[in-house]
């Protein structure tokens, strides 16, 4: 009947889609399992772990409120549980994933160690993509020999001061997709519209991984209740 094939086809679709999440996913698939379990508890040996971001998901079921992090040096000054870290990883890479990074590219982690760098390495590792990393201390010539050399698509940068120091070699030199502040705000650089590439600070990669990931819990969660056909 006619009904029949809607429901099979509606049915088929709703398969598609869901493989399609599972491919994009299948990165960090204990870390991200929270969008299949649709209620967040997830109960995962450690022996499953599939790749190291996944450690998060278990440490944040067992030490929950514990301090994972303390970051003195910056500001503001962050004391982190692993319960938040695991939301900072999986927020950062839903919006990694929005602002375009897809998995297998490359983007340079040019920054110093501090809570936002674990957490963007970490967040990188479970889109898929590779992580290229060094320190601020570095030459110009030696970042940009290491951007290029790696084929990176985009950067991740300390700070304002960071970016400024490198933006005119970068601006020549190099094919910069976008650039990615984990500390300090955009308004000493120039506008985006003259660099000819977006700028997000980590609070708006954050913000835009978090409504990300809330529209897909949102719609799986609409899914589940409103799956329901009429003769």
């Amino acid at each position: 009947t006619i009904n029949t094939k809607r429901i099979q086809l509606l049915m088929l679709f709703q398969y598609f889609l869901k493989t399609k999440e599972l491919q994009i996913r299948k990165f960090a698939p204990i870390l991200e399992s929270v969008l299949e379990s649709g209620n967040g508890v997830v109960e995962v040996p450690s022996n499953e772990w599939e790749t190291v971001p996944d450690i998060w998901r278990t440490c944040a079921q067992k030490f929950g409120d514990r301090v994972a992090l303390v970051d003195p040096y910056h500001d503001p000054p962050t004391n982190t549980t692993y319960n938040q870290l695991e939301q900072e990883i999986l927020n950062f890479c839903e919006g990694l994933r929005v602002i375009g990074l897809k998995p297998e590219e490359k983007i340079a982690l040019f920054a110093d160690n501090s809570c936002r760098w674990l957490v963007a390495d970490q967040g990188t590792m479970a889109t898929g993509a590779i992580n290229v990393v060094r320190g601020t201390r570095s030459s110009v010539e030696e970042l940009l020999h290491i951007y290029n050399h790696s084929e990176s698509v985009a950067l991740v940068v300390d700070d304002p001061q960071m970016y400024g120091r490198i933006l005119e070699t970068f601006d020549s030199q190099a094919t910069v997709r976008f650039v990615i502040l984990l500390w300090g705000e955009k308004s000493s650089i120039k506008s985006e519209a003259e660099l000819q590439k977006p700028i997000y600070s980590y609070k708006e990669v954050m913000d835009l991984g978090k409504k990300s990931r809330t529209s897909l819990l949102d719609s799986k969660d609409a899914s589940k209740s409103s799956f329901r056909f009429r003769p």
